[in-house]
């Protein structure tokens, strides 16, 4: 009889240890197939800790060439993934300070674009500020009556000779966060891509190609990039969008 009990004892031990998972079963192992949850690596927070944690060779970059038309912003850095495109800003100290002062009730802002190319052809689009073409801006301000704000701009698409407006500001495309003379953009991919175009293609692929434009607070010249020096052919010191490969 007892050896009976041990041998009712060890299937139902065998059983208890193939019982399946479920919802109501925690304490058998996680599903292996249960996708992992992304970690953003940029916190949009005006740290700007993370992003010399990056792996460097993925991080696009220019700097303010010295011989361009322009001082007040030092350099530009890009890091993109499938789910955001990461904008890195770094004015020249002084001129940040200037800038931010140099607000009045009509222009409390400081005006700034976002040039993309996302189709990698650079023969149609706006052939200005930059020796490629691009099809889209993200325009609107990087801060408000000398305050660092949260940039969210409005996008525009050029098509047939004029830019044409896709979606107003505060849609929650972009977050922005400045402290000091630094200033750091997520550009939400999700929210761009399902935005219908004018032409394809209707989202931002593996590769894009992207630049920026500043202005004072009342819409004068204050700074581009990439740039490159003045020179025979180039008058204006413009340079050449940075090429950016998504991290997957």
């Amino acid at each position: 009889m007892k050896k009976f009990f041990l041998s009712l004892a060890a299937i139902a031990f065998m059983f208890a240890a193939c019982e399946p998972k479920t919802p109501d079963n925690p304490d058998t192992p996680d599903d292996p197939d249960e996708p992992e949850e992304q970690v953003d690596p940029i916190v949009i927070d005006g740290e700007f800790d993370d992003w010399a944690k990056l792996d460097q060779a993925s991080v696009a970059s220019a700097k303010n060439n010295a011989d361009s038309p322009w001082t007040a912003v030092k350099q530009m850095r890009v890091y993109a993934t499938e789910a955001y495109v990461y904008y890195y800003i770094e004015f020249d100290s002084t001129e940040a300070k200037d800038q931010l002062a140099s607000w009045d009730e009509a222009h409390p802002g400081l005006p700034m674009r976002i040039n993309i190319n996302i189709d990698g052809e650079f023969t149609s689009g706006y052939a200005k500020y930059s020796l490629d073409a691009y099809d889209y801006i993200i325009e609107g301000s990087l801060a408000d009556k000398g305050q660092w704000v949260s940039f969210d701009g409005t996008l525009h698409q050029r098509y047939d000779g004029d830019w044409v407006e896709l979606l107003k500001e505060g849609s929650g495309m972009c977050v922005g966060a400045g402290n000091g003379n630094k200033y750091e953009i997520a550009l939400d991919r999700q929210v761009f891509d399902r935005v219908e175009k004018k032409s394809n293609p209707q989202a931002i692929g593996n590769v894009l190609h992207t630049g920026l434009r500043f202005y004072t607070h009342d819409w004068g010249e204050l700074s581009n990039l990439p740039n490159s020096s003045i020179a025979e052919g180039n008058g204006d010191g413009w340079g050449h969008l940075l090429e950016v490969t998504t991290v997957k």
